[in-house]
């Protein structure tokens, strides 16, 4: 595993350079903006991708491994229902934790490209707008660290079929707040990836196609979680709300 590690590791670490460099270039050259979104989407994603493992393997080390990445993920339980549902899942599935690294760029950078090619002006008269988007990326990803830092060895990035011996229901800190701090971030954090690159089209149909995905997730997780700690988490879940905006 530890080569495979050090392979993402390099490969996420030229990607955040490259996005670094982009970001760089547009400050020297303001008469081309064009690198700048695309540099904050580069070094964001990367970003994102290398300290989900990081936090992991600060707090669960016996468990990290190459998938803690989140560079894949297997969507065939946590996929939405109806014809509608499954081509927004199969989007979000694209922009949001896709097979291949590449294809979480697709839709976004497809609008991107088009736009700029077709409508420069509209698209980059308002730059102040990506920033914003990057802002909104930091501040999920805080949230998100913090929530998987809390629980410590109770978080995973799978949902658990089977109580552990060690797993307890954690209430505390953002726990207090929301019961899916994590989710609360990543949904911010794809909603922000969208701004930051200035597409109105990806904003809507992301959002849409990431809420879909964690509404069934969230449903799939809470009936293990009620299985594991009966009604302590029934009373836990009748006073703190999930965190995502339309999900009880």
């Amino acid at each position: 595993m530890n080569l495979k590690v050090t392979i993402h590791s390099i490969g996420l670490g030229f990607q955040l350079s490259v996005g670094c460099q982009l970001v760089a270039f547009s400050w020297w050259h303001t008469e081309e903006p064009f690198p700048l979104p695309v540099g904050l989407m580069l070094f964001t994603i990367a970003a994102y991708h290398f300290s989900e493992f990081v936090a992991i393997a600060l707090k669960n080390p016996n468990t990290v491994s190459i998938s803690d990445f989140v560079l894949k993920y297997d969507f065939a339980k946590d996929r939405p229902d109806g014809p509608i549902a499954r081509l927004l899942g199969w989007l979000s599935r694209q922009t949001y934790r896709g097979v291949e690294h590449h294809l979480a760029l697709l839709v976004p950078l497809s609008e991107f490209i088009i736009e700029t090619i077709y409508y420069p002006q509209l698209k980059f008269s308002h730059l102040y707008i990506s920033y914003l988007g990057f802002a909104i990326c930091m501040g999920a990803e805080v949230i998100r660290k913090m929530a998987m830092m809390t629980a410590g060895r109770n978080f995973n990035h799978v949902v658990q079929e089977e109580r552990k011996t060690d797993h307890v229901l954690v209430t505390e800190g953002l726990y207090s707040r929301w019961r899916h701090p994590s989710y609360v971030g990543q949904f911010y954090w794809c909603i922000g990836t969208q701004i930051m690159l200035l597409n109105p089209f990806s904003t809507i149909v992301i959002s849409v196609a990431v809420w879909l995905f964690l509404q069934k997730r969230i449903a799939r997780e809470e009936i293990k979680l009620v299985e594991f700690f009966g009604n302590d988490y029934i009373q836990y879940r009748t006073h703190v709300p999930s965190g995502i905006p339309g999900i009880k």
